[in-house]
């Protein structure tokens, strides 16, 4: 088997992206890749049956992997990838609709290139406008600049935005970045393994980030591929705004995975540590 797509499906009280996946994998399955593939869906302890109701609409076209409760996204993805056969990973998210040949062109990609560890493509937004899917490694600063906006009128925070959101790369040019959303990359599965998988000590947030540091730790590169696209709905958990956040739990609970995130990689932003 060549890739293994993950996706993991929740319905709570409070969420629910499994209609926007059986939107997001009847498109997948349009879209067909060449090489030969399987979709694992991680029922992440839905509340409502979605795991029988993703049988009933997809039949044996996905294989799916039901768990109790919702253990996080980075628990789901690891158990998801228990049971693929894939050489490469592809995490796809609810709001996701890949572009014919994404999928072979990627494979292709990393079939070439056995330093990468992952590669992502370009992602669009649903009126076409392009998305900051790449960005350089956090600095305390960077998770409340991104949110107060005033404060980008301020020369030295405005330059760190634009560090951050990496304004200065050619858009255009496939380049190796610090770490991209995980909202499709293709991930080699080797490499995968290698690290034990997604660090399981975050439930929700910074998963990717962390990923990608552990990545770049083993010398092996995280690359934005742009030829390729897929577009990128809107279902963001964190909040857009800092008062808006400030109501949302998931907001909160993204603030204290950045923390637990930048005392991890302390040395990246500590003044004296090695870089």
């Amino acid at each position: 088997m060549k890739v293994s797509v993950i996706c993991i499906a929740l319905h709570s009280k409070t969420y629910n992206n499994a209609p926007k996946y059986h939107a997001s994998l009847a498109h997948f399955f349009r879209m067909a890749p060449k090489v030969d593939y399987e979709v694992i869906i991680v029922d992440n302890g839905s509340i409502n049956n979605e795991a029988k109701h993703f049988e009933e609409v997809f039949g044996d076209r996905v294989r799916v992997v039901a768990l109790p409760k919702n253990m996080g996204f980075q628990k789901a993805v690891n158990i998801g990838a228990s049971y693929a056969s894939g050489e490469y990973i592809l995490l796809h998210n609810p709001d996701i609709a890949v572009s014919e040949g994404m999928v072979d062109t990627l494979v292709a990609y990393m079939d070439t290139h056995k330093d990468v560890a992952m590669v992502g493509p370009k992602l669009l937004n649903e009126d076409g406008s392009l998305q900051d899917s790449y960005r350089s490694f956090y600095r305390p600063t960077d998770f409340l600049i991104k949110r107060l906006k005033f404060l980008h009128k301020h020369p030295y925070f405005k330059e760190r935005m634009r560090h951050f959101l990496m304004w200065d790369i050619d858009q255009t040019r496939i380049q190796e970045v610090d770490w991209m959303q995980t909202s499709c990359p293709l991930i080699r599965r080797s490499m995968l393994d290698a690290v034990g998988g997604m660090n399981e000590t975050f439930f929700l947030f910074m998963g990717d980030t962390d990923l990608a540091r552990t990545f770049k730790e083993k010398g092996w590169k995280i690359m934005y591929y742009p030829h390729v696209y897929a577009y990128h709905g809107s279902l963001r958990l964190s909040g857009n705004g800092f008062v808006k956040a400030l109501f949302k739990w998931t907001a909160w609970l993204h603030l204290w995975e950045m923390m637990k995130y930048l005392w991890r990689w302390r040395q990246d932003w500590l003044p004296g540590r090695k870089k």
